[in-house]
């Protein structure tokens, strides 16, 4: 079920370190201003609220003078910010894989938007949908997870993403030209859906990181399940399955409070 009251909480981290590189960005002022809890944050398996996140990307914006901070966050991330599973991911076979495994963290990790891996696509792609009435407002939280997900690119083959296109729903923030630039495609808005689309031949390169044998022992040995992943992926495909009928039954003449 797509709401407000379940985000991710992993990306946050490595992006607050990036903005005090930047100079200017206190980890503790930031998140003052924003109502967020340092405990709470630092705890792989909490969550925050969805308004807290939308506050958050507006406090940095604001802060930094600058409408595109959460690209720049975004491209920070790694398959750490999807917890420490999505850590372990980085052990799988190839580039795909690893996609797969953030995807499926995903659907336990938040359900604001929901994001989908086609890798049968020609090429494969990657959708991020959220409630209709809500495109507008979960602009910037949207852009942030399709900037975290083409940086996976850098963190296993250490190199830029190849995207034949990048397509948004909602339309553009500033100038689409520093888009361009960060995705290194043309980018379209105001289309159908979220849609991103990448190389076959980069995602079926294999990981120069895979190992099948620790990656089953780092799965098995997580202490959030102390299961192999293998058995996570399914049921967070289930959980979210279901969690989306519900909410798309409930979208027709019904609208979410406003931030």
């Amino acid at each position: 079920m797509l709401s407000r009251q379940r985000p991710w909480r992993g990306a946050l981290q490595p992006g607050f370190c990036a903005l005090q590189s930047r100079g200017g960005g206190n980890q503790r002022e930031i998140i003052s201003a924003v109502g967020l809890d340092e405990a709470r944050l630092r705890n792989p398996l909490s969550r925050i609220s969805g308004q807290v996140a939308l506050r958050l990307f507006k406090f940095l914006q604001t802060h930094f003078n600058d409408p595109a901070i959460h690209l720049r966050v975004g491209q920070k991330a790694g398959a750490q910010s999807f917890s420490d599973v999505g850590y372990g991911a980085l052990l799988e076979t190839d580039l795909g894989a690893v996609i797969r495994a953030g995807v499926q963290v995903q659907a336990l990790r938040q359900n604001m938007v929901r994001t989908v891996f086609y890798s049968d696509g020609t090429p494969p792609y990657s959708t991020w949908e959220c409630p209709p009435d809500l495109v507008k407002d979960y602009a910037s939280i949207v852009e942030f997870l399709v900037v975290s997900f083409t940086h996976l690119s850098r963190q296993v083959l250490d190199e830029a993403p190849l995207l034949p296109s990048m397509h948004f729903r909602h339309q553009p923030q500033f100038d689409v030209a520093i888009y361009e630039a960060t995705f290194g495609c043309p980018v379209r808005f105001g289309m159908p859906q979220t849609r991103m689309e990448m190389l076959g031949r980069q995602v079926f390169r294999p990981s120069p990181f895979a190992n099948q044998p620790l990656f089953d022992k780092t799965m098995r040995n997580h202490p959030s399940g102390r299961c192999r992943a293998r058995h996570i992926w399914p049921l967070a495909i289930s959980i979210s399955r279901v969690n989306w009928t519900n909410r798309r039954q409930r979208w027709n003449g019904w609208r979410h409070p406003s931030v």
